[in-house]
C-alpha cells in the first residue's frame, strides 16, 4: 500500500460494461453520482450475505442521507433509502429486497416500519 506504483484506479467502463483501470490518476473516475449530491463521510462496504455492496452518504448541509446498493463497486447504484433531515429515521424509503446465497427473498423483520415512497 506504500508504493504508489502499484496503484491502479476504475476509469470507466468500457462499451461492454468491462470495468476499466489505469495506473493514471488523471484517468480516474468517479464510481457512484447521486444528483442530490454527495457529501463527507461516504462509506461503501460489502455485505456477504446479501452479496451487495452498501453506500451510505450524507447530502450537503441540509443532513438528508443515503443508503444505496450495488452489484459490484462501481455500480450500477441504486436507492435503497433516502432520508431528509424531516424524516423519522426508522421510515423507509426506496425499495430493498434482502437475497441470499439461494436468491429467495428475505421477509422484513417484524414491526418494521415502513413510509410511503415519496410522491
Amino acid at each position: 500500500m506504500m508504493n504508489r506504483a502499484g496503484f491502479e484506479f476504475f476509469s470507466g467502463l468500457d462499451g461492454q460494461g468491462i470495468p476499466t483501470w489505469s495506473r493514471d490518476i488523471g484517468q480516474r473516475r468517479s464510481v457512484f453520482h447521486d444528483s442530490n449530491s454527495v457529501g463527507s463521510g461516504t462509506r461503501v462496504m460489502y455485505h456477504p450475505t446479501l452479496e451487495r455492496y452498501l453506500l451510505t452518504t450524507w447530502h450537503d448541509e441540509s443532513g438528508g442521507w443515503g443508503i444505496f446498493d450495488a452489484p459490484e463497486p462501481w455500480g450500477p447504484w441504486t436507492m435503497v433509502a433516502y432520508y431528509s433531515p424531516y424524516d423519522s429515521f426508522n421510515a423507509i424509503r426506496g425499495t430493498l429486497t434482502l437475497r441470499g446465497a439461494s436468491d429467495t427473498a428475505a421477509q422484513a423483520p417484524p414491526g418494521l416500519l415502513r413510509s410511503a415512497p415519496p410522491g
